[in-house]
């Protein structure tokens, strides 16, 4: 049966794991006691900047305790693939989503679609393939010249295994696995933008009757190696030798850059008449979604045009049949242009009201997580809902100009019906989506 795509999706579960920890219990915690959850990077990545980070570590003795993991094997999984299976596990788990045994038939009807990033490997494998396919005659010259008769033995420092474990559906591969989706499945790639995609096609998916449920979200790390020498080399992160506690600053004049941070965040969604049959738990509405592409300004940075950032968020908005949203919940990375852009569209979408609705951001406790970070953010919305409070402000001290949201000191009731949340990418894609409360 085909339904109508813009009838709102219930949302019944919320998984997370942070630097705040595993579950929505302990990212919401964080959010209100507005302390940074940074520590040290280990050797040697301590040398790179800002040399601390929103780094997530789970308990990997509770991995065999999460849903649906005993077919899984960790020796196969990147990074990226590690960090999604505990936030996928504790999505299930929150939503109370029946795993093992599941009948065949209602595997069918329940898909997973994941925001990611590129896969990436270990450093120390590149450099290894770097030095095999080198010519060595212009190395002592000091040069760095590729030598093609050597790039065969280059490839082999990488194992045919390992190509696998690269491929950059991996995540929504172990995730199909763990929580037994025979449904649509598919990866939604870039940066914190792509979450809020999966979550947006996850919807439309189950509102157009290819399925009953979806598990969607994002997975994530800006604290890899390569994340942090490539934004290192863009100037985008914090400088060394910050304090930790004043690093992250969103829309401050004083912000410097970003603090990388990791982990992933997934919901469940469900059709009402799926969420009813299960007598599922509705923590709020997704009523709207909206995507836009604006070409990027600059092939060093972030967009500076907040114009599909205004063009997501009205499509959004509009499919919610809301016209002023209650709340905001932004990325906030701390980098200027970055910011600077967020508050430009926020004034477009907000208008007068703009100095009167509170905005969100959870990156300077968490900091900003890639292809995460819109799950956070859609995390946040879902608690503010769910919970009626808002986080108080962190790292805001003197607004930028054109940021006028109030700042709040400390947790504060919400009344409110709607959340808009708003994320966008360096390469031009930005993407909206609308919560309402149940």
């Amino acid at each position: 049966m085909v339904r109508d795509d813009s009838t709102p999706i219930a949302v019944t579960g919320v998984g997370v794991l942070s630097a705040a920890g595993l579950g929505r219990d302990a990212f919401w915690q964080a959010l209100c006691d507005g302390r940074p959850r940074f520590a040290p990077f280990a050797a040697p990545l301590d040398r790179l900047a800002p040399g601390f980070g929103g780094i997530a570590e789970p308990d990997k003795r509770g991995f065999r305790d999460l849903p649906g993991t005993r077919p899984l094997r960790p020796s196969t999984m990147t990074r990226y693939t590690w960090l999604s299976t505990f936030g996928l596990g504790s999505a299930a788990r929150d939503g109370d989503l029946q795993v093992d045994d599941l009948p065949d038939e209602e595997a069918r009807r329940r898909g997973l679609f994941v925001g990611s990033y590129v896969n990436l490997p270990e450093m120390d494998k590149y450099v290894q393939m770097a030095y095999a396919v080198r010519d060595r005659t212009a190395s002592a010259d000091g040069r760095y010249v590729i030598d093609e008769s050597r790039v065969m033995d280059g490839m082999r420092k990488f194992t045919g295994f390992e190509y696998l474990r690269l491929m950059n559906n991996m995540p929504v591969a172990h995730g199909g696995i763990q929580v037994r989706c025979k449904g649509p499945c598919n990866t939604f790639m870039g940066g914190s933008q792509a979450a809020l995609q999966a979550v947006g096609r996850a919807a439309a998916a189950i509102g157009t009757g290819q399925a009953d449920e979806m598990i969607a979200g994002g997975t994530g790390s800006a604290c890899v190696e390569h994340s942090l020498i490539v934004r290192g080399y863009l100037g985008q992160l914090a400088p060394s030798g910050t304090a930790p506690a004043v690093a992250s600053r969103p829309f401050d004049r004083a912000a410097a850059g970003i603090v990388p941070g990791e982990g992933s965040a997934f919901v469940v969604l469900q059709s009402a008449a799926r969420a009813a049959s299960r007598g599922a738990r509705v923590r709020a509405w997704l009523s709207g979604y909206g995507t836009a592409f604006a070409v990027p300004a600059s092939s060093r940075g972030p967009a500076s045009s907040p114009d599909a950032m205004v063009a997501a968020g009205r499509a959004a908005l509009a499919q919610a049949g809301v016209a002023r949203p209650d709340a905001v919940v932004v990325a906030g990375t701390g980098l200027p242009a970055q910011d600077a852009a967020e508050a430009a569209a926020l004034s477009s979408l907000l208008g007068a009201s703009f100095a009167g609705t509170p905005v969100v951001t959870v990156t300077p406790v968490l900091g900003f997580a890639e292809a995460a970070h819109g799950g956070f953010s859609l995390a946040a919305a879902v608690e503010i809902l769910d919970r009626g409070a808002l986080p108080p402000t962190v790292g805001l001290r003197d607004p930028i100009p054109g940021f006028s949201s109030p700042a709040r000191g400390d947790v504060t009731p919400f009344a409110g019906r709607a959340v808009l949340v708003v994320a966008s990418a360096p390469e031009g894609n930005s993407a909206a989506v609308v919560l309402t409360a149940a």
